[in-house]
């Protein structure tokens, strides 16, 4: 599978990290205890637990995410380059500066599709941010490379992590200390340089699993 040299001119990489939104908490979904349950206390608790649940998966929410870190690398670039926000000011610059550059170019990614571009464009729409208009059509994507559909057929095998088609292929790629999981504490505690060596990470081993794959010529 592959493109030839001229289909790879122009590509970009594309990887991003998110962390919940600070009020998150006021567009939780309401939650019911189920019907057996009577007892107040009970119910309170399970309340409390299925509230804490929802935050916690807040910053995988299109809705209730911000986009703290964006990382890219041009077909000809020597590194991968990556912009971070601190805050929603900052998100605001960093995607009006993301959208400028991304032109016409074809853009890498894995579970872009159903992750990175939606929510770029959702936090757009919610920052009143101009954007380009992206088909996310798993089916439609001229400009869009995933390479999670791709190695899925689509969802028609099981979807696996970045990571483990790396390990799988036998690419040897600097490892992370952290998980994307690992994003939302980092941010709460401003760790800004460990939340950006993980893109630069992510972002080297998207590269090495493209070239593998034969969609990345260098």
């Amino acid at each position: 599978m592959g493109y030839d040299d001229e289909h790879a001119i122009g590509s970009v990489l594309l990887d991003i990290e998110t962390a919940p939104l600070s009020d998150a908490a006021q567009y939780l979904e309401p939650i019911d205890a189920p019907a057996n349950y009577k007892d107040p206390i009970k119910i309170e608790e399970y309340v409390r637990t299925k509230q804490r649940e929802q935050l916690e998966r807040a910053a995988l929410d299109v809705d209730l995410c911000q986009v703290v870190a964006i990382g890219v690398m041009q077909q000809n670039g020597p590194d991968p380059f990556v912009m971070l926000a601190r805050d929603v000011t900052d998100e605001a610059s960093m995607l009006r500066a993301f959208f400028a550059k991304l032109d016409q170019e074809r853009i890498i990614g894995f579970n872009v599709l159903d992750f990175d571009l939606p929510v770029l464009l959702r936090r757009a729409l919610y920052l009143d941010i101009d954007a380009p208009i992206i088909q996310l059509d798993r089916y439609r994507h001229p400009r869009v490379l995933d390479l999670m559909q791709l190695l899925s057929y689509n969802g028609k095998l099981k979807y696996r992590s970045q990571n483990f088609y790396c390990r799988r292929f036998g690419i040897d790629i600097e490892d992370d200390a952290h998980e994307g999981a690992s994003i939302p504490l980092l941010f709460a505690e401003g760790r800004w340089d460990e939340i950006a060596h993980h893109v630069a990470c992510d972002i080297k081993q998207l590269q090495a699993l493209a070239r593998r794959l034969g969609f990345w010529r260098t």
